[in-house]
């Protein structure tokens, strides 16, 4: 498989086209929270996640925590294109009789812990990498949440003690699109207070453009490089990739736990309308080239 910047480009696109099938033939659900993540979820599941997409409970399979479990679509998309689902399958969203549920449950047996409820997510997050220790098995967890859900007390609360245990395997992504369901945000697209906010708590922040995937993948690549004891941050401007409408972008963020935790804010406007690699216990592989290269 290969995992240059154009495959991950043409991966996004295909998302964004499968979760508006998704959300038009089930006459509801959140399309636009899907349409900013595209480009960022590309990246995570199809560059940086290793799993084997034959065995969902592989103990060496990296996590993902869906966190603003609305932009299920999104998620069903990409467990489609990473060949784990059949593409038809995604058109069931919210049917009765489908597991493919409007947020994620346990029904499908990728999803470890339903997230309806916002802001759970980063506490799940946080149990998988206690875990990942205790067990003595390196897989990292990634959970995507929402800017509107880290009004939350409880992604706060998570974050301290991310940072209070050094966990380094944990990443977080936020897409900081500026809209909640009935209005703005409190801080709109305003990435650098979210980065100051994770900072103040001990992460480890960068803020980069959501749509750039040189940005994206070079953030990873800081995160492994730079993720010490000491934060670090990185900054970037929002995307203009396509307009929302009324005019307004959409922004996202990207961060991880570092040992000191890390955090990276992103750019997540909706813009433009794809397996996986997997580690010890005999970590599943990640087909075509190693993290260490860098896609043309």
């Amino acid at each position: 498989m290969t995992t240059s910047i154009d495959a991950l480009k043409e991966k996004a696109r295909r998302l964004r086209i499968l979760s508006m099938k998704a959300t038009t033939e089930a006459g509801s659900g959140h399309p636009s929270s899907c349409l900013s993540a595209a480009d960022l979820i590309s990246v995570i599941f199809f560059h940086e996640m290793q799993f084997d997409p034959k065995d969902p409970h592989n103990p060496a399979n990296d996590r993902f925590i869906l966190s603003k479990g609305h932009a299920a679509p999104l998620l069903w998309a990409v467990y489609a294109e990473a060949g784990i689902i059949d593409e038809k399958d995604v058109l069931t969203l919210r049917r009765l009789d489908s597991i493919l549920e409007g947020h994620p449950t346990p029904r499908m047996p990728w999803v470890d812990v339903a997230t309806g409820s916002l802001g759970q997510g980063l506490s799940v997050g946080l149990g998988n990498s206690f875990a990942a220790k205790l067990d003595n098995i390196p897989f990292n967890t990634y959970v995507l949440l929402g800017d509107g859900e880290c009004a939350e007390g409880q992604v706060w609360e998570a974050a301290a003690l991310a940072s209070y245990y050094k966990a380094s395997n944990l990443y977080a992504i936020v897409d900081v699109n500026g809209l909640g369901q009935s209005g703005r945000t409190m801080d709109q697209f305003d990435v650098n207070r979210f980065a100051d906010k994770f900072r103040a708590f001990g992460w480890f922040a960068q803020t980069v453009d959501g749509h750039n995937y040189d940005e994206i993948l070079n953030a990873f690549d800081v995160f492994r490089r730079d993720g010490g004891t000491q934060p670090r941050a990185r900054r970037a401007t929002r995307g203009r990739h396509l307009p929302f409408p009324g005019g307004s972008d959409r922004e996202g963020l990207l961060r991880r736990a570092g040992r000191a935790p890390a955090v990276g804010l992103a750019d997540g406007s909706p813009s433009r309308i794809s397996p996986a690699r997997s580690r010890a216990p005999a970590r599943p592989a990640r087909p075509g080239r190693s993290r260490r290269s860098r896609p043309g």
